[in-house]
């Protein structure tokens, strides 16, 4: 018995080539936006790293996951402050 562990996974009508248009588009978008890695979109739409690595081959996916951290941080310590101005009320 084999599973399909892609994104998407549609059992029938259609295969693997027409979603990957809608996997491209989806693994560009959680990159830019510094949500996922390469190896983690590679390992999510069922691809190799190198065609995932292709995909997102313009965009700096450091640069973005360090920007995405630095929100989360900023979030995090607001949210403490918040919790730490309540308790003196």
């Amino acid at each position: 018995m084999t599973h399909d562990h892609s994104i998407g996974s549609e059992r029938g009508k259609r295969g693997p080539k027409h979603r990957a248009p809608q996997h491209r588009q989806a693994a560009i978008e959680l990159v830019s936006k510094g949500l996922a890695t390469t190896a983690e979109i590679a390992r999510l739409a069922g691809i190799s790293r190198q065609l995932a690595r292709t995909w997102v081959r313009d965009i700096d996916v450091s640069k973005q996951r360090q920007a995405h951290l630095r929100r989360l941080w900023s979030q995090a310590i607001a949210a403490q402050r918040m919790i730490k101005d309540k308790g003196k009320s």
